[in-house]
């Protein structure tokens, strides 16, 4: 891209740069899952095209699997990136139904999605529909959480109701400095 924020999968070299940086983080870390992220696949040096960003996962993927296939372990991706508007409470950034369709065919099956959301609603019955998509598709969705006190109680529930697991999130900003992280406190 314009900006060096992200890397171009479509771009010669960028599978060996890929596989040789999971190749040693996997050496090193020993992990028995490993988090690809793809949710800002395009987001800092790509213009604002679904269909580019819809390509770039379409590419993406299959190099991907193939490092956590490789080297055993299992693969986990953000989740808002493959949903449309209408099938979750928010963080739907799959611009429209026909492209988060997409996006989700090109996930291998049996992959954890960790599904971010981060609304705080009391009720936990509007965080129950994104984790019903998710596991009609064959995938293992994870109730991504929030730090806000009904956020992480609604969500919490609608996972145990759906049978699913918990991942409670941080965020420091979009970059990981300790300046970014005292900014970013929640």
């Amino acid at each position: 891209p314009s900006s060096p924020y992200t890397m171009d999968p479509r771009k010669p070299g960028a599978k060996r740069a890929l596989e040789a940086i999971w190749d040693e983080a996997i050496r090193l870390l020993r992990p028995k899952t490993i988090h690809f992220g793809l949710d800002e696949i395009d987001m800092v040096g790509f213009p604002d095209d679904p269909e580019l960003a819809t390509r770039l996962w379409e590419t993406a993927l299959p190099i991907l699997s193939g490092i956590a296939e490789r080297h055993g372990v299992r693969a986990m991706l953000w989740g808002d990136m493959a949903l449309a508007p209408g099938e979750a409470v928010d963080a739907a950034n799959g611009h429209d139904p026909e492209t988060a369709r997409r996006r989700r065919a090109a996930i291998p099956k049996g992959w954890q999605i960790a599904d971010w959301h981060y609304a705080a609603r009391p009720d936990p019955e509007p965080f129950r529909k994104s984790l019903q998509v998710w596991k009609a598709e064959g995938y293992e969705p994870i109730a991504s959480t929030w730090y806000s006190p009904d956020n992480v109680r609604s969500f919490t529930l609608a996972a145990i109701e759906e049978g699913c697991g918990v991942l409670q999130t941080t965020w420091a900003g979009y970059t990981s400095t300790e300046k970014a992280m005292r900014e970013q406190w929640p």
